[in-house]
Formats: structure tokens, C-alpha cells, sequence
């Protein structure tokens, strides 16, 4: 389940909307099982180099730690792949960039929920889930413990994955963070957790451009899971007034 970590913080506005864009098979995928998929870092390291990666300030202390080169290049080849990852967007509103970077205009889905109720939907997970905003840094100059305390329980090893480049701000990431096991059969493979869906899906925006007939099938498969969720167009189809 959610587990406090001081090391996670949140957005000013702990009301703030979560949204998470996706493929409609994705979205079927997590409305038919229940469960959200939490792909390994090593996933997300084909997309962007540096996930996982350590800064040079961070490189020299684990160098101080472990001893060698390779050591810390295997330490974090293997974290890679024993932290699992949901990544989210926050924003008040839906976001064009988003739609265009991880859906498809015309056939995606957006999860909209809040913060409070994204913790509380990993309530049946056995082991920690450990969740929060991604913090953005300038990785040639800056540390991932500058102002924090690197010896706090966990800090060391989630560090790398609760930090991007500065490059990605403008993402608004917010992580769900989970620790797979070396003995655990599909290690290295994700993990798939079960998820409170009343509470991890609050709405439904079906993205710009999508046809009607898509509209109409996401709102039928939505009346046979979960009824009461709302499904609406994109405000990006919204007409002007001239």
C-alpha cells in the first residue's frame, strides 16, 4: 500500500487533478484486470538515457560507497530493474502536449483522479508503494541530496528515480514507485498491482479528434465496469463562438 517517505513530496495543491494519457488497449488493460501496470525502469531508460542515472556529485559518493566503476554502473543496471514505475501527469486542466506525447489524437484515453485518492487506490498492494512529484534538476551542477539527507532509510536507492532533467519539467511528472523482488519469478519483467478502481478513476476524457462511434464504445465499456464514472469529449473540441 501508499507509504509515507519524507524524501516524496506533493504538489502545493494536494487537490490537484492526476491525469494519466494512454492507448485504448492500455485503458482496457487496466479497466478489465483491475490491475496498474508498473513497468521497470529499464523501460523507460530506452526512452530517456539518464533514468536512473546519477548525477556527478551522486556518482563520487557512490563510487565512495561501492569502490569501483563497475560496481556502481551494476548497482544501477540492477536498480533499473527492481524499481517498477507509473508515471502521471498533474495539471488543473487536460494538456495538449500530453495527448500528443503519450496517446494518439483521435484514439487515446485520459484517467483523471486526485492525489489523495491515486495514494488510497493502492490500498489492496501487499508491499510499499511510495509516491510523489518528480523533482527537476540541472544534473551537471546540482545533487539529488542537495538540502536532503542521503542517509534517510530508502533515500539512496529511490533517489535515481524520483529525479529528471530540467529538460522535462515542463512533464509535471508524478511517480508511483515500486520495489520488485530478485526472487520473484517475472523479476525484471514490471509488476502488476491491484488498484482500487473507484478510486483511481474519477473521469474519463476521450482525446481530441476521436471519433464518435470510439466515443460511444468507451462509454459502453464504462457502463459495464464502472457506471457511475463520467466519460467525456476532450475541451480541445470545443467549438468557438465565430
Amino acid at each position: 500500500m501508499y507509504k509515507e517517505h519524507q524524501y516524496f513530496k506533493d504538489p502545493l495543491s494536494e487537490s490537484m487533478l492526476l491525469w494519466r494519457y494512454l492507448d485504448f488497449t492500455k485503458f482496457m488493460y487496466i479497466l478489465k484486470r483491475k490491475n496498474l501496470f508498473l513497468p521497470p525502469a529499464a523501460i523507460l531508460h530506452k526512452e530517456d538515457s539518464f533514468e536512473g542515472s546519477l548525477p556527478p556529485k551522486d556518482y563520487k559518493l557512490w563510487l565512495k560507497i561501492l569502490g569501483t566503476k563497475e560496481k556502481v554502473k551494476s548497482a544501477q543496471d540492477f536498480q533499473r530493474l527492481e524499481f517498477c514505475i507509473s508515471c502521471w501527469h498533474f495539471n488543473e486542466t487536460e494538456s495538449i502536449a500530453m495527448w500528443k506525447l503519450y496517446s494518439q489524437l483521435g484514439n487515446g484515453i485520459a484517467i483523471q483522479t486526485t492525489i489523495p485518492d491515486f495514494k488510497r487506490s493502492f490500498d489492496q498492494v501487499l508491499y510499499d508503494v511510495f509516491i510523489g512529484e518528480v523533482r527537476y534538476i540541472d544534473y551537471k551542477t546540482e545533487s539529488f541530496f542537495d538540502g536532503t539527507d542521503y542517509t534517510v532509510e530508502g533515500s539512496m536507492g529511490l533517489a535515481p528515480f524520483i529525479h529528471k532533467r530540467s529538460i522535462y519539467r515542463y512533464e509535471h511528472e508524478y511517480r508511483a514507485i515500486a520495489r520488485d523482488q530478485p526472487g520473484h519469478e517475472l523479476f525484471g519483467l514490471g509488476l502488476d498491482v491491484p488498484v482500487n478502481h473507484d478510486l483511481l478513476i474519477k473521469k474519463i476524457i476521450v482525446a481530441p479528434l476521436t471519433p464518435n462511434w470510439i466515443y460511444e464504445l468507451v462509454k459502453s465499456e464504462m457502463q459495464k465496469e464502472l457506471p457511475n464514472i463520467t466519460v467525456e469529449h476532450s475541451i480541445y473540441d470545443e467549438k468557438p463562438l465565430v
